[in-house]
């Protein structure tokens, strides 16, 4: 049944292996998406460490690849001037948590130590 079909994906130009779901969303990462930091932008050899690095988090751990689009995706942001270092950070900081430093659990020996040594790296 044609109505189930995908439509035909389009490859990044650069041979990636990054397939796009139409011209529109290729353009739109080609010129201000992540995309654009992580591959168009890039040359071959910085492309190959891109490769690289997306094979190791896949081995170890695919939130690595989330993470460096996010701050792609922020680089782009900033530098082509869509938002400042204030709208980014609101943008992904937007959910509460507990600070990094306090989210030890209140069992662990020598907690106020841990947490204050936390609480100077940051």
């Amino acid at each position: 049944d044609d109505r189930f079909q995908l439509p035909c994906t389009l490859s990044c130009p650069q041979d990636c292996g990054v397939a796009f779901c139409s011209d529109t969303c290729r353009t739109r990462q080609l010129s201000s998406g992540h995309h654009r930091v992580l591959c168009a932008d890039r040359n071959e050899g910085e492309r190959q460490c891109w490769r690289d690095f997306c094979c190791h988090a896949r081995k170890y751990s695919e939130t690595f690849i989330l993470a460096a689009f996010v701050m792609a995706q922020a680089t782009c942001d900033f530098l082509r001037g869509f938002r400042s270092i204030t709208e980014i950070a609101d943008h992904y900081c937007a959910f509460w948590s507990r600070p990094w430093p306090e989210l030890l659990c209140p069992a662990v020996a020598d907690r106020d130590t841990w947490v204050e040594l936390r609480w100077s790296i940051l």
